[in-house]
C-alpha cells in the first residue's frame, strides 16, 4: 500500500505540474516561450515516466494476482457477516492501487489535451 501511496503523490505531482503550465500559457505573450516550457515540462514528465514505470508493472502485477486472490478468499469464507473484516485488508490495497494506476493515466490524458489547449489560445 505504500508503494501504491508513493505512487499517488508522483501522479498528483505530475498533474499539478500540467495544470501549472496551462495556467501559465493563458497570461503568456510568445508561443515560442511556451513551446520552450512545454519541451522541458515534457522531459521532466517522461524522466518521471521513466523512473516509475517498473513500480507501476509491480501494482498490475499486484494487482492482477490480488484480485483472483480475493475472490477465492471469498469462496472460502463466504459471504458470512463475521468474516467480512478478514477481507477488508486485501480491499483497501485492491482500491488503493487502483487510485494510484487511475492517478497515473490522469497524467497521460491531461498531457493529451495540452497541444489542442496550446492551439486554442491566441497568443497577441
Amino acid at each position: 500500500l505504500s508503494l501504491a501511496y508513493g505512487m499517488v503523490r508522483i501522479s498528483r505531482s505530475l498533474i499539478v505540474m500540467v495544470d501549472a503550465f496551462c495556467c501559465d500559457v493563458v497570461g503568456a505573450v510568445e508561443l515560442h516561450e511556451v513551446s520552450h516550457v512545454w519541451n522541458l515540462t515534457q522531459a521532466v514528465l517522461r524522466k518521471a515516466s521513466a523512473e516509475t514505470e517498473r513500480c507501476l508493472l509491480v501494482l498490475c502485477v499486484i494487482l492482477a494476482f490480488s484480485v483472483p486472490l480475493f475472490a477465492v478468499e471469498l469462496a472460502v469464507l463466504g459471504a458470512r457477516s463475521e468474516d467480512v473484516p478478514a477481507l477488508l485488508p486485501g480491499l483497501f490495497v485492491t482500491f488503493g492501487i487502483l487510485y494510484a494506476l487511475m492517478l497515473a493515466a490522469t497524467v497521460s490524458e491531461r498531457c493529451a489535451r495540452v497541444p489542442a489547449f496550446i492551439n486554442a489560445v491566441s497568443f497577441g
